[in-house]
């Protein structure tokens, strides 16, 4: 009787501090993203579809899993198909929908830039846009993107920092890393 009164306490005391939980492994697949990923033919490129996704769908799910706030981010695989000029544009566009997505919902979204890597210059570029103008909460570093991480690292805290030599910290790049606006990691 005890552990059913204690389980039912906990239970009760547990269900409103649910709605503070924060998913911070969320991805939002807009059409734009999925044509330009389609138009490549890279569609299955992870080896399993990309699933189909709406925004009232995600907020039903969130409701009912308890989650308040989902980070979003670009799913894999990364827009890059050879062309440096379409990967920014596929970047710029998903970083617009999702900062639209956080300023429609701003208790429910923050957003995690894309950048087209491996292009490290436009992933600075697009960095500071997306950060500094449309509000994102960090930057999502894609494993697929691994040759142009080291620089980009680099440079993105010398541009944040003016030195990496204030900062002694390794970087180390687990499936989907992230780089906050003051060059904090979290994944």
């Amino acid at each position: 009787m005890r552990n059913t009164l204690t389980s039912l306490l906990i239970m009760a005391l547990a269900s409103p501090l649910a709605l503070a939980q924060v998913d911070v492994h969320s991805h939002m697949i807009p059409d734009s993203y999925l044509q330009a990923v389609k138009a490549h033919g890279m569609e299955m490129d992870e080896g399993f579809p990309i699933p189909s996704w709406d925004i009232d769908a995600h907020l039903q799910f969130m409701d009912e899993a308890g989650i308040r706030t989902s980070v979003l981010t670009m799913p894999a695989p990364q827009p890059f198909f050879g062309n440096a000029a379409e990967s920014a544009a596929v970047c710029r566009t998903f970083n617009e929908e999702a900062a639209a997505l956080k300023a429609r919902y701003p208790e429910r979204f923050l957003f995690c830039a894309a950048l087209p890597l491996p292009d490290v210059q436009a992933a600075l570029r697009e960095a500071r846009y997306a950060l500094e103008t449309l509000g994102a909460d960090g930057v999502k570093l894609a494993t697929n993107s691994k040759m142009s991480l080291p620089p980009f690292i680099n440079q993105y805290i010398i541009n944040r920092y003016g030195t990496t030599k204030r900062l002694n910290a390794k970087f180390s790049i687990s499936h989907h890393s992230t780089l906050g606006p003051l060059g904090c990691k979290f994944s």
